[in-house]
């Protein structure tokens, strides 16, 4: 991995991987099958997060909006995936995650 960027930026690259182009957002289903919602809602939120993301410099995912709040688009990022992999564990494993706040 290296640190390039264009006027003095820092962004994350990795050698030869190709830069992967933004998804196309869907809007989700608002009718249908319980399954199929939660699907297309889950890729509607992953989809826009990526989004917002793309094209952020490593000091843009970092930085606070409000000072007063340690919010951040990475830290979003981290949350989301937490999320995600304690529900996933929980739901196929049947263990119980323990709380994890970040």
């Amino acid at each position: 991995m290296t640190l390039a960027g264009a006027r003095g930026r820092s962004t994350l690259a990795v050698a030869g991987v190709p830069e992967i182009p933004p998804p196309q957002l869907t809007p989700p289903l608002d009718a249908g099958l319980e399954h199929a919602q939660l699907g297309s809602w889950l890729d509607f939120y992953r989809a826009t997060l990526i989004i917002k993301c793309a094209g952020l410099t490593i000091e843009q995912l970092v930085l606070r909006q409000v000072e007063s709040s340690a919010l951040t688009p990475l830290r979003i990022v981290r949350h989301v995936t937490r999320v995600e992999q304690c529900w996933f564990e929980e739901t196929f494993t049947g263990r119980e995650v323990a709380a994890h706040h970040s």
